[in-house]
């Protein structure tokens, strides 16, 4: 049996690498999520560790190194996460049929591709707050040239 110490930071690390898209989940993952732990960075700190920086590191490391999902056919998939308040706004406006956009996170930061929306708006199944939503979507096309945040502002 876990500590319920030990299942929050494994619930923790589980959200970023979904929230990240990222398709695996790894050490480097659970390794970050114990940085924001009270009893895991005093021992750190007890070591002389710069919890800090290692969080940065890892943050990087995962960044630079993690594949994320891509566009692929035929798959649908959730589209959960969103917790701005803007942007939570926008989602509950979204309806079957509507077409997205498919952007990277990350260092990546660009749209790839066109997506379906296959579901109207409903309550997060993960999350116990009402108000923040999720749609099902599925990829449609890959972008033949991706298109970069810095392009799209």
């Amino acid at each position: 049996m876990l500590s319920r110490e030990l299942e929050i930071c494994l619930s923790n690390a589980l959200v970023r690498a979904r929230e990240s898209r990222q398709e695996f989940l790894t050490a480097e993952h659970l390794l970050l999520a114990l940085t924001s732990s009270p009893v895991v960075t005093e021992i750190l700190a007890a070591c002389e560790a710069d919890v800090d920086d290692l969080a940065r590191a890892l943050e990087e490391h995962l960044e630079e190194t993690m594949p994320t999902l891509g566009v692929e056919a035929d798959r649908q998939t959730l589209w959960d996460g969103v917790g701005n308040n803007l942007a939570l706004k926008h989602l509950r406006q979204i309806r079957r049929g509507d077409q997205a956009l498919i952007y990277h996170t990350g260092r990546e930061r660009m749209v790839v591709g066109i997506a379906e929306v296959t579901s109207d708006p409903f309550p997060d199944p993960e999350r116990d707050d009402p108000r923040l939503v999720v749609v099902e979507v599925k990829p449609k096309r890959k972008l033949a040239k991706p298109i970069p945040l810095a392009d799209i502002k």
